[in-house]
């Protein structure tokens, strides 16, 4: 497989393999040929059907390019399929007009099949690679028998820039708006993965670096590793990235807590509130006088869950969906006599979309608090309600979003995320050390606030 192949899917490809289990791909057949061609007429069959969906279903499917630039668009693609080709090939030519729709709940994947051929035969880069200000840097190393020194810049891999392959994964990557900081977000959490579907899985990676502490050039053959080989040394280096779901750390030194609401999903069904109930009974019995609420990470969830854990932090009426929604959320909510009354501070970033951008902008819109970190993924309007759809042919599969969701406020721009009043980004240091800086900078805050000196 060629790099050609797999232009503008790796990001979907990663995506879809995140959140695919394992066991679901295991039961695809084993016979999947990834360099089985489909006919032309077979190809423009699968995308005349993807664009009928899209025109016929999507909510908002001109909400940020008109028309005329998806007609111009698709009848390039149209065009561009002149032979026969891999399902791989032809997913490379629609992704990126999928990801024009500028909807991070409309997405396509490839089929079940390739899925599982994936899973099962190729091999992926074994490093964890950040972005950090456009600049790709290795955060940490999963083959302990390759020297590579953690910190060191990644220039090129396979004689691919690294500046093109971020172009490549910007451009072709679905995110709300012109959101690149969700899509870095992505990038950066599945990195070993997305690199390695970028470059077509090659069975190793000759990587060009820049290494500390004096910028020595270096170039450096890497074998690749197999997915239960990555996940394996994972698992040894102990959890990375997102933050358990549910918790509350109180900080009696400073009469602080972090509430941690990692998702808006509630399972079982009235696990989402129970915890809230306990853990701001816990705040009033120990005094808490400042709270931070950390959403990074929240991939979201049911509306209901975020407007209850709103109704413990407002200080008024609000309303959470405008009037164009048309359900029960779109009347006045009270908050909790109960409320949370000190100060509260909101730690955001590129992982916070879909309900959770509805969170924020309610936040923002009503002034409950401090916003710190980094842009958030989605902001106060989305679209979902999705439809599953299968391409006759290639089966590419994926989701259209047929529904549009907006939260009844104003003044929030629809073009990107949430920006928070303190933006704080990690450096390649902190990321080395594993340090939350976001997290220390509202401590910080709260320690300023009460003119505390040691916590």
């Amino acid at each position: 497989m060629n790099l050609e192949d797999w232009a503008g899917a790796p990001v979907f490809i990663a995506m879809a393999l995140v959140w695919t289990s394992q066991t679901s791909l295991a039961q695809e057949s084993l016979t999947y040929d990834p360099q089985a061609e489909f006919t032309v007429e077979q190809l423009r069959e699968d995308l005349t059907f993807l664009r009928d969906v899209l025109e016929g279903n999507h909510a908002a499917l001109y909400r940020f390019h008109d028309k005329a630039s998806f007609d111009a668009s698709f009848d390039s693609v149209f065009a561009r399929i002149d032979g026969p080709m891999t399902e791989l090939a032809f997913f490379g030519l629609i992704a990126p007009v999928v990801a024009m729709i500028d909807c991070v709940h409309t997405r396509i994947r490839p089929s079940d099949s390739l899925r599982a051929y994936t899973r099962r035969n190729d091999v992926y880069l074994p490093l964890d690679i950040d972005f950090v200000d456009n600049r790709a840097y290795i955060i940490r190393n999963y083959r302990d028998q390759t020297p590579v020194a953690v910190g060191s810049e990644v220039v090129a891999i396979n004689g691919v820039p690294v500046s093109s392959l971020l172009r490549e994964f910007l451009s072709s990557t679905p995110s709300d708006g012109h959101n690149e900081t969700h899509i870095l977000y992505w990038v950066n959490r599945n990195s070993h993965s997305i690199f390695s579907s970028a470059l077509g899985y090659p069975e190793s990676y000759r990587i060009e670096l820049v290494e500390p502490p004096n910028a020595a050039t270096r170039v450096l053959i890497v074998p690749g590793m197999s997915g239960s080989e990555i996940a394996t040394a994972v698992e040894e280096r102990g959890p990375q990235g997102r933050m358990p779901p549910l918790q509350l750390e109180v900080i009696d030194s400073l009469k602080a807590a972090v509430l941690t609401i990692g998702t808006f999903v509630s399972d079982p069904a009235d696990s989402f509130h129970e915890f809230l109930v306990t853990s701001f009974a816990e705040l009033e019995s120990r005094g808490t006088q400042s709270l931070i609420v950390d959403v990074r990470g929240n991939y979201g969830g049911h509306p209901d869950n975020s407007v209850d854990l709103l109704r413990h932090l407002a200080d008024s009426t609000f309303t959470y969906f405008a009037p164009e929604v048309g359900n029960e959320l779109v009347h006045p909510v009270e908050p909790l006599e109960t409320a949370f009354r000190g100060d509260k501070y909101f730690l955001i970033d590129g992982g916070s979309f879909s309900t959770t951008g509805h969170f924020i902008s309610i936040v923002k819109y009503h002034d409950l608090g401090t916003l710190i970190g980094q842009e958030s993924g989605g902001t106060f309007i989305c679209n979902d309600n999705s439809m599953r759809l299968t391409l006759p042919n290639t089966r590419i599969g994926g989701r259209v979003a047929r529904t549009t969701f907006a939260t009844a406020v104003t003044g929030i721009s629809r073009e990107g995320g949430i920006q928070p009043d303190h933006v704080v980004k990690p450096t390649v240091d902190d990321l080395l050390a594993g340090v939350d800086v976001a997290l220390e900078r509202v401590l910080a805050l709260v320690a300023e606030k009460r003119g505390a000196t040691d916590f």
